[in-house]
């Protein structure tokens, strides 16, 4: 007899070769500021010009590049194109590899360190070193690409958007004073490629092996009780956000709850039609 419908990424997306050249972009703009000795000055206008801006604003917007954070507002979308979370996760893993790497290799001071703490914006305890890149902007930028370049062509117009969030948590590591335009815009050249290599891994696997109530995705979910502990048990990286950890815990709670109540109502129509 034939299995209850489950939803399956089914269409084996190719990424363009010219999606490689979005690394290039955040690089161009990068050696632009480096010639011309520019970063201080771009860091300081830019750091001032979004102060005006509410501390909590900035800070929720760099919970867009904590791995944490994200994880859980994504983890919904395994009801409709699970292939979709497996190439976040594994760009997200890949990201966390290679941020870790770089930051040792380059171990450059950040603002806080080289300059008058005084004469810009700080927000919370200020951080000295491990600049670049930075891995919030990395995160953020590799979990975009991942999603873009996974979801097939004609699902796309509007995913497209992401790109300003990923932009937008770059620019937040300005605001609160933690990173450098050039940290930033390696990240965001960094972030890219570590997307672009995830996706390109999952992509090349069947389909078949991403299935909403499948052995992994069970997994995956399960996974998600790591991130309730860290939720509510440690801070992520603002004391100010702590409403905004207690409300995305709340939420992870009842997709938790959603999930298995359809997983096991899943299991029990397999074994009907058995």
């Amino acid at each position: 007899m034939n299995k209850p419908p489950e939803h399956t990424h089914a269409i084996k997306e190719k990424i363009p070769f010219s999606a490689w050249y979005l690394i290039s972009l955040p690089l161009f703009i990068w050696v632009i500021l480096y010639q011309n000795n520019w970063t201080t000055d771009v860091f300081l206008f830019l750091n001032q010009q979004f102060s005006v801006l509410p501390d909590l604003f900035w800070t929720t917007l760099s919970l867009g590049g904590n791995g944490w954070f994200i994880f859980v507002i994504l983890l919904p979308v395994i009801y409709v194109a699970p292939r979709v979370i497996f190439s976040a996760l594994l760009s997200g893993i890949i990201t966390g590899i290679v941020s870790n790497l770089a930051k040792s290799f380059f171990d450059t001071p950040r603002p806080a360190f080289v300059l008058d703490q005084a004469s810009f914006h700080i927000i919370e305890s200020p951080l000295l070193h491990s600049a670049m890149p930075s891995g919030h902007t990395m995160t953020a930028f590799a979990i975009c690409t991942s999603i873009i370049f996974t979801i097939s062509r004609q699902n796309r117009k509007y995913v497209h958007l992401l790109w300003f969030l990923a932009i937008g948590t770059g620019l937040s590591r300005i605001a609160v004073g933690a990173h450098w335009p050039s940290d930033v815009l390696i990240g965001a050249s960094f972030g890219i490629f570590c997307g672009l290599m995830g996706t390109s891994f999952i992509n090349r696997m069947a389909a078949t092996k991403f299935k909403t109530y499948s052995k992994a995705s069970l997994i995956v979910n399960l996974m998600s009780l790591v991130n309730l502990y860290i939720l509510l048990n440690q801070k992520l990286d603002f004391a100010i956000n702590q409403p905004v950890q207690y409300l995305t815990a709340l939420f992870l709670t009842v997709n938790f709850i959603i999930y298995f109540i359809f997983y096991f109502k899943h299991q029990r129509l397999l074994k009907n039609h058995v």
